[in-house]
């Protein structure tokens, strides 16, 4: 099971910036 470093930071970074927006 191999995952691109890239999506799972994109995945982060997105999930980041929802939180602190949603803040």
């Amino acid at each position: 099971m191999q995952v691109p470093s890239i999506r799972v930071v994109f995945l982060l970074t997105a999930v980041f910036c929802v939180g602190v927006k949603s803040d």
